[in-house]
């Protein structure tokens, strides 16, 4: 009977332990230290938020960061590949093997001849695009595409960024007219953010931006009004859009936050 007894034990601090560990390691895991970590977000010379759009901003912000932390780290392995290639002017099998993966994630054309012509063309394209998005702009856009949370495809589609899908079923239907044009929805806010960067570091129409946003990261004077200048082709309205943009900037985004 006690031998039962202290075995029963033994296995209820096991599972306590295994419990206990599973909590902690959580702790260290970059998801979690994101969703959990003081904001600290400093509003001086803002106009003040309600509660409902200071929790909206809060959500994006931490879900950008997480986002942009998760680019930064593959963008720091690209440039030690970029650091060995100008070093030796080739890539060894894992390098190559990695390349091929980004150019996949991407949406880069891979070649089968991959000499040193074709290696350094992927790499400079790859620089253009494995690259963060500066949390500001991205927390003004999701602020105004999505009306602080409010509109109808933020709150039904988790949609916050009015990325526009072109078949039926791939998201909810925008305007009134007969042509297919969709919003597309998402599980989540994070799932939202997650596609809104793969579009501007992927598709064709922020080629221009991906070029200024470089020159953005390599300035000492970082000016995030003329980065957004970048995005004329966004939204259909135009210079109005960058008038938004900018009066976001000023009235409500703090002048200070981390990308990640």
């Amino acid at each position: 009977m006690q031998r039962k007894i202290s075995f029963v034990g033994f296995v209820l601090i096991v599972i306590v332990a295994s419990v206990l560990f599973i909590q902690f390691k959580k702790t260290w895991e970059p998801e979690y230290h994101y969703n959990h970590y003081d904001l600290n977000l400093n509003f001086e010379d803002k106009k003040k938020l309600s509660k409902e759009k200071l929790a909206f901003m809060e959500k994006m912000v931490r879900s950008i960061q997480y986002s942009n932390y998760k680019l930064n780290k593959r963008r720091a392995r690209l440039e030690k590949i970029e650091q060995s290639f100008r070093n030796t002017g080739q890539l060894n099998s894992l390098h190559l093997h990695w390349l091929k993966k980004m150019t996949s994630d991407f949406s880069l054309a891979s070649s089968e001849n991959l000499d040193s012509t074709s290696i350094n063309k992927q790499l400079h394209e790859l620089d253009l695009r494995v690259q963060m998005v500066p949390l500001k702009l991205a927390l003004a856009q999701g602020i105004l595409e999505s009306a602080w949370g409010t509109s109808r495809f933020a709150k039904d589609g988790k949609a916050y960024f009015g990325i526009h899908c072109y078949s039926e079923g791939c998201g909810m239907k925008f305007g009134n007219g007969k042509k297919k044009i969709y919003v597309k929805t998402y599980h989540n806010m994070h799932a939202s953010v997650e596609d809104y960067m793969s579009f501007l570091n992927t598709k064709r129409g922020p080629y221009k931006f991906r070029t200024a946003r470089l020159n953005y990261y390599s300035s000492e004077d970082k000016d995030i009004k003329q980065l957004a200048q970048s995005l004329d082709s966004y939204s259909e309205i135009g210079g109005e859009y960058q008038k938004i943009i900018n009066s976001l900037f000023r009235k409500y985004i703090p002048d200070e936050i981390d990308d990640f």
